[in-house]
């Protein structure tokens, strides 16, 4: 160990900046997709070695240097695959287990982020994980599904030594283009909720509209900093990413509006556009060929009657609402004066910034006690101002 950090050391006195490529191997794998706030748990001597070069880092080099840690990286050469290849050439076995896991991602992914890592120069610990975690087994069912004979040649085994699963994920945590800091959101709306929610330690959020745990997600940014909560949305095929990315929250399959009511919901193959109002269908389906849709029936609940059943008397930080078309009516069905959610973030599509009177949320809300006081091109950013953890924000601008 001691040659790899006079090594780092080496380099730091020459002024260089020190990208670390760290592994998964820091977390004993007793869960799927570690976050980087994580603490370590290293298994064995490999992950101990990683885990004490980090804290080398960490403790004298914090301004100079970042981790990047990964999980199985997958190139032409990687030798099990490589291995696999040459035993389906030669009509011969290839031996796969269905208790080892991996989380491949692509050498093209990972060269991508140490080249951002070098332009930006963050300090910290960042991650980059395949999208999903699978078996040995499923991984070469895949690779070579296109191949009849090299499937038939698959033999699924249990290895002895693996007595129990252990999950080699991790959350992909990387910096944005613009700052140190990470967004999720499609246009940076969780870094503005942040600088809003910067007294918040540990809250508690409800996103409604919530599609992937992780990608273009406005509560995912809060996840990381040890809050939780409810995320609702339309299309149960997020489900299963949900339970396995954010286990901390509740999430629920479901549609929300003004009241109870039977609806049509449509899933596009763009899930960010799927929908239950009539005008955003008749718009978005011009798009698609009727068989790429999905349609489904369901029955609508309220924003309010999810607050009473998943919170009571808890408090909710941060609201977030964007169900294409169908979010003022979700808003008109949270009774929100009953119980006043301190920051809201909610799709407004259509809202000028000359005349944001004549929007129809920012009245409603403004009646509520509301103040405006941010937008992008697509959310607009209401706080309620009795909220003590929003003492902050200068009077002059609600």
């Amino acid at each position: 160990m001691s040659n790899p950090i006079r090594l780092i050391d080496r380099f730091a006195a020459d002024g260089s900046f020190i990208i670390y490529l760290s592994s998964n191997a820091v977390f004993d794998g007793s869960k799927p997709f570690y976050s980087r706030v994580d603490a370590t748990s290293p298994a064995n001597q490999y992950g101990q070695f990683k885990c004490e070069v980090e804290q080398h880092l960490a403790s004298r080099l914090s301004d100079r240097s970042c981790v990047l840690r990964l999980t199985k990286v997958i190139t032409p050469e990687t030798p099990f695959i490589k291995q696999w290849k040459i035993n389906a050439q030669q009509g011969t076995p290839i031996r796969t287990f269905s208790n080892k896991l991996i989380s491949p991602v692509p050498v093209e992914k990972v060269t991508t982020a140490i080249t951002q890592l070098i332009r930006l120069q963050p300090s910290g610990i960042y991650q980059l994980g395949g999208d999903t975690e699978v078996s040995f087994s499923d991984y070469a069912r895949e690779l070579f599904k296109d191949d009849p004979s090299a499937l038939a040649l698959i033999t699924i085994e249990v290895d002895p030594s693996n007595s129990h699963i252990t999950h080699n994920s991790l959350m992909t945590q990387l910096p944005n283009h613009n700052a140190g800091k990470i967004s999720y959101s499609f246009e940076g709306s969780d870094l503005i909720v942040a600088s809003l929610l910067r007294n918040v330690v540990n809250g508690r959020y409800i996103d409604i509209g919530a599609n992937h745990p992780t990608i273009q997600n406005n509560t995912y940014h809060f996840y990381q900093q040890g809050w939780q909560g409810l995320a609702v949305d339309g299309n149960d095929a997020f489900s299963q990413h949900w339970h396995q990315q954010r286990p901390r929250d509740r999430f629920l399959t479901a549609l929300v509006s003004d009241e109870v009511k039977e609806v049509e919901f449509v899933i596009y193959p763009d899930n960010t556009i799927s929908s239950m109002d009539p005008g955003a269908i008749k718009r978005y389906s011009s798009r698609y060929q009727n068989e790429q849709t999905t349609r489904v029936k369901n029955t609508t609940t309220t924003l309010f009657a999810l607050k009473q059943q998943y919170f009571n008397d808890e408090e909710i930080h941060l609201l977030s609402i964007d169900i294409e078309g169908e979010d003022f009516n979700c808003l008109k069905g949270g009774n929100l004066g009953a119980w006043q959610p301190g920051v809201i973030v909610i799709e407004t599509k259509n809202m000028s910034l000359y005349d944001v009177s004549a929007n129809e949320t920012v009245s409603y809300l403004t009646a509520l006690g509301y103040r405006l006081v941010a937008k992008t091109p697509l959310d607009a950013f209401f706080v309620f101002p009795g909220k003590p953890y929003l003492n902050w924000i200068p009077t002059s601008i609600l």
